[in-house]
């Protein structure tokens, strides 16, 4: 068996694409390579984050998606342990920005009990994030997203939301500071990394250790389709780009973080970078 004292596996039976005899497979795994190995399920919003802030285990498995892997993180940011994420959700974005693949017992095999890739975290209003923030149209989409047709549909829930956001186009104008300077946009992506929805790209290249800054000055339904549309055509995002360790966002009342929508204490907030103790076991 490998070297490791005790795993935990957290998992939310209730994720976009749960299976649950994948999900015993992939226990009946871990069991035979680590042996200690507890099975916590959670039961509501935020428990996961409860679980993982209790634990001390050496490796802690997330089978779910972006939402539950957020919660864990959001307990485990002052530990010092190994962060396995396995592909059980709608998108997966984090999984994909890895590489893992989308099998979660093909997943299971690239462990690396010896990363040294230690996560950074995003913060804003009190909690973490380690893909994106999104304000404006991405927010939006996900505020709007039919929880019953994205359980039937999966990422099908994602264009139709998008879509009836688009017909109404009541977007707000906002602003951030960052680099020293002020700008204007309707829609703002912060990410800590390039892939997006998925199997998307938001950036050709990115510089991993700062956040990118993707944003749209015009609230008209054209900028959004024009800035969008490449990323979901093979390309990468048309707006406006820009790299930052630090910004303040101002106007907003609501926002996604990591594909969950969240509504943060103040209009205006500052978003920093959280070095973490957490290594990623891939």
């Amino acid at each position: 068996m490998d070297d490791v004292n005790k795993v935990l596996i957290i998992a939310n039976p209730k994720s976009g694409s749960f299976r649950e005899h994948l999900f015993h497979k992939v226990t009946d795994k871990v069991k035979e390579r680590f042996g200690n190995t507890e099975i916590k399920y959670t039961e509501f919003a935020g428990h996961a984050e409860v679980i993982a802030s209790e634990t001390g285990a050496d490796l802690v498995i997330a089978a779910g998606g972006d939402g539950l892997l957020n919660e864990i993180v959001n307990g485990l940011h002052d530990h010092r342990c190994l962060l396995l994420p396995l592909p059980f959700g709608t998108a997966n974005v984090f999984c994909r920005e890895y590489g893992l693949s989308n099998d979660p017992l093909h997943a299971l095999r690239s462990v690396d009990l010896y990363s040294d890739k230690k996560l950074i975290l995003g913060k804003m209003g009190g909690r973490y994030f380690l893909q994106m923030l999104g304000f404006g149209f991405d927010a939006a989409t996900v505020r709007d997203i039919s929880l019953n047709l994205k359980k039937k549909t999966g990422k099908f829930a994602y264009i139709a939301a998008a879509l009836s956001v688009l017909k109404k186009a009541d977007f707000k104008k906002l602003t951030f500071y960052c680099n020293s300077k002020t700008y204007s946009a309707y829609h703002i992506i912060v990410s800590l990394g390039k892939c997006y929805a998925g199997g998307f790209l938001l950036f050709k290249d990115f510089h991993y250790g700062y956040f990118g800054v993707n944003f749209i000055d015009s609230s008209s339904r054209f900028s959004v389709l024009k800035s969008f549309s490449p990323v979901f055509m093979g390309g990468t995002f048309s707006g406006k780009q820009l790299f930052t360790d630090k910004l303040k966002v101002s106007g907003t009342e609501y926002c996604q973080m990591d594909g969950e929508l969240f509504f943060p204490d103040s209009e205006s907030n500052i978003i920093t970078l959280h070095k973490t103790d957490i290594r990623i076991a891939l």
